[in-house]
């Protein structure tokens, strides 16, 4: 089953111009960027309290800070959450999911010739990473916010923190990915024009 997502991310990267691909990056990590800032103004004046979310950004909160947080939550601030649960579950992957594409384009038009092997591996879901991450997180946040025990509650904030740290290593291993990426394709692409002009 991976294998052919591997081969349809692969096509999809290279059908794409690569302009495309980095207007396609860019407006979607914009959108997200500014849509998060936005929410979590809106759930501040609800709430009283900041998006548990937008908090682990700054640093991750220890286990207790993270549940006395969810547990400070009223009514009209848990419905706005789980409006949050049901976004913060689709955009993250699609965001993300715009750099494994140009991730594709950048090994398959690579000049190197490892970069076809890793056009071909499981390198392009690094970036997916921070979605799965993401979705995962949220599921144990919301969990623990309808759990009623708050032994059970405080050892689902403690997994779904540990997947805040999994999903930060992805976007870091995401973000500095591109920039290596991009410029192993650059250096490739000179050698091979100068090649090219010295035939």
């Amino acid at each position: 089953m991976m294998k052919p997502f591997l081969v349809w991310l692969r096509q999809c990267g290279l059908a794409l111009h690569p302009l495309a691909l980095v207007l396609l990056v860019i407006f979607l990590n914009v959108f997200w960027t500014l849509t998060l800032r936005a929410f979590g103004g809106s759930f501040q004046r609800v709430a009283g309290a900041p998006l548990l979310d937008l908090e682990n950004v700054r640093g991750v909160l220890a286990p207790r800070e993270a549940l006395e947080l969810l547990q400070g939550y009223g009514t009209e601030a848990q419905a706005l959450y789980w409006t949050f649960f049901a976004l913060d579950s689709v955009v993250p992957l699609l965001s993300f999911g715009s750099y494994a594409l140009l991730w594709a384009f950048l090994l398959a038009r690579s000049p190197w010739p490892r970069s076809q092997r890793l056009a071909r591996s499981p390198l392009l879901l690094v970036p997916f990473g921070v979605g799965v991450f993401d979705i995962g997180e949220n599921l144990f946040f919301v969990s623990a916010l309808a759990s009623s025990s708050s032994s059970e509650a405080l050892g689902l904030v403690t997994a779904g923190l540990v997947l805040v740290y999994a999903k930060a290593a992805c976007l870091l291993m995401t973000f500095l990915g591109t920039l290596m990426l991009t410029a192993a394709y650059g250096a490739g692409r000179i050698v091979q024009i100068r090649r090219t002009a010295h035939a």
